[in-house]
Formats: structure tokens, C-alpha cells, sequence
């Protein structure tokens, strides 16, 4: 996963701070590319800068220096579509996937179904109550 860059054992400071090194929901190592994947329920909106964060610390990144040639595809997934991030995101060259399995469904319906306000966005779980 992408990282602040190598961690150096004379520098004792970064070497506490490496369980916080950042990293992506998910790296897809392919013969000519990586994909980088950033996944939420909910998109936020600093999600596009975060993965673009992640995409520029992948070269610098020691586990995977192997990699440094191929081609990074940068790529947001998430359940609920937010059709202004995923412009935001397209504009900056990142594709965006919608998944939203049935499970995530009954969740936010469960807890937010009851909660529905008239004047919602676009998006109503399937089978909640308007």
C-alpha cells in the first residue's frame, strides 16, 4: 500500500510514526498496471484529494518498488452514488465504481429509514418508506 516513503532506522521518530503511514483500501497489483482503490459506504468529500494522496505516495512506497513502472489507475468505489464527487473525481482522472450489495441496503434503511427527509437527495434505499 502506498506509504510516507522508506522508513530509515537511524531515524528513530519515524520509526514510532509507521503505524500511521498511510495506505488505500486496496492495491490490485496487474501484469501492466495497479489499481489503487479507495472504497466507502458514504463518499466524502475529501475522498478524491485522499486517493490522489495515495496515488502520488505509490512510487515512494519501498514495498513496491518493483512496480514503479506500471501505469496507476486510480479508483473510487462506493455504495451510495454521489453524482457531484464522482464528477469531481472523473475531472481528476479517477474512475468511480458503484456497489451497492443488499446488506448495505438493510443497514442504512435500518438506521436512517425512519429518518427520510422529503426534500432527500437522489438516492432512497429501495423498499424504505418515502
Amino acid at each position: 500500500m502506498p506509504s510516507d516513503g522508506p522508513i530509515s532506522p537511524r531515524n528513530k521518530l519515524a520509526n514510532l510514526l509507521a503505524n500511521y503511514r498511510r495506505y488505500a483500501d486496496a492495491l490490485i497489483i496487474m501484469p501492466a498496471e495497479l489499481i489503487l482503490i479507495e472504497a466507502k459506504i458514504v463518499a466524502t468529500p475529501g475522498i478524491v484529494s485522499t486517493l490522489e494522496l495515495y496515488g502520488k505516495l505509490l512510487p515512494l512506497t519501498p514495498e513496491l518498488s518493483e512496480y514503479r513502472a506500471r501505469r496507476v489507475r486510480m479508483m473510487l468505489l462506493w455504495a451510495v452514488n454521489d453524482a457531484t464527487l464522482a464528477t469531481i473525481a472523473r475531472q481528476h482522472g479517477i474512475e468511480v465504481e458503484v456497489y451497492t450489495p443488499d446488506w448495505v441496503v438493510q443497514d442504512l434503511s435500518a438506521r436512517y429509514g425512519q429518518h427520510l427527509r422529503t426534500t432527500s437527495p437522489s438516492w432512497t434505499p429501495p423498499g424504505a418508506a418515502n
